[in-house]
């Protein structure tokens, strides 16, 4: 079981939240199959603002997610999405359960 977590919550640009989600999607399916340090990689909307898009990433360790971060698909993702980003919040956690 994983001992790691990073929540990011996202903030998008008006109107290109399914575009978004079409690049974060790939990354987290390649996350999971590629990475044997990944072990959940969910991406979930919020209820009642399609430009909040909120991932939940368990992985082994801290040093599994910034490997994770040097992934051709991570690159990918963030030069294919960075311009789409407002704001973007990153929480490191230790899983407790």
């Amino acid at each position: 079981m994983s001992h790691f977590a990073v929540v990011v919550t996202v903030n998008l640009k008006p109107g290109i939240a399914d575009e978004f989600r079409s690049h974060i999607l790939t990354n987290a399916t390649a996350s999971k199959r590629d990475e044997s340090g990944c072990h959940r990689f969910d991406v979930l909307a919020t209820e009642h603002d399609a430009d909040t898009i909120i991932f939940y990433e368990e992985y082994t360790d801290a040093a599994a997610f910034d490997a994770h971060r040097e992934t051709a698909h991570y690159k990918a993702l963030r030069e294919a999405t960075d311009d789409m980003v407002l704001t973007k919040h990153i929480q490191r956690c230790h899983v407790i359960s």
